[in-house]
């Protein structure tokens, strides 16, 4: 939280005094970047199976700045980070001039940031990992399977709501709200014949998002994504 400059109104100091008094009491002493640092790792590894994780906090030259939880930048990088058999590597998420909510931090084990001025990503995301996560969806689909190919993006599976027929989806990637990927139809059938727009939107419903950000670590924006042959990369 920023404690404003002199000559605010007073229940705003007071505010401030507080909020500072219950991030030192949940950090349990002085806030330091190395326990920040420490914590947040803690709590990625208990989520993600990591590889080379590395976080470091930067701090504002201002200390009182650092009490209230509010730092220059958040850097969160690893080789790959990985659950349920989902793979992210590498990636890279910087967060500049974040305020953490160290309440959240330290009693419920989450890092949400109250504030932030903007991130940028940088990661990859293989085909088979993309697969792995379509098996886990609830869809009238069964064995889906999406093909990278050369740059051109094919979804294939059994259509189990006409008798287990082939579903053929040729479709492309959009980003959503800066922090979904969707997929986008360009053209369906089923058994070489094309399906009807309903099932089609009943489908996506269950299918999108394909992926959300908002559980990689300081919840990075996304501003594009590109298609090679073997991955989705990601960057922001």
């Amino acid at each position: 939280m920023y404690c404003g400059k002199t000559g605010r109104t007073s229940h705003i100091v007071i505010a401030c005094i507080l909020s500072m008094a219950a991030a030192n009491l949940a950090v349990a002493g002085q806030v330091t970047p190395q326990k920040i640092a420490e914590k947040m790792s803690r709590i990625v590894k208990q989520r993600w199976t990591c590889k080379n994780l590395q976080i470091k906090v930067v701090p504002f030259q201002n200390d009182s700045l650092t009490q209230a939880g509010r730092f220059q930048a958040i850097v969160f990088k690893a080789d790959s980070i990985s659950r349920k058999g989902i793979t992210v590597a590498p990636i890279y998420v910087k967060a500049f001039d974040v305020t953490l909510d160290l309440y959240t931090l330290y009693y419920k084990n989450e890092i949400k940031t109250s504030k932030r001025k903007n991130t940028t990503i940088n990661a990859k995301i293989s085909e088979t990992s993309l697969n792995k996560l379509l098996a886990m969806k609830d869809m009238p689909i069964k064995n889906p399977k999406v093909d990278f190919g050369t740059g051109k993006l094919t979804f294939t599976g059994k259509y189990q709501a006409i008798f287990g027929h082939n579903l053929l989806m040729e479709a492309k990637l959009e980003v959503a709200d800066h922090r979904k990927i969707n997929l986008i139809p360009t053209r369906v059938s089923v058994n070489g014949v094309p399906l009807p727009s309903g099932p089609v939107r009943s489908l996506l419903s269950k299918l999108n998002p394909l992926l959300d950000l908002q559980d990689v670590p300081l919840s990075p924006t996304l501003d594009s994504l590109t298609i090679t042959p073997t991955s989705i990369i990601l960057k922001g």
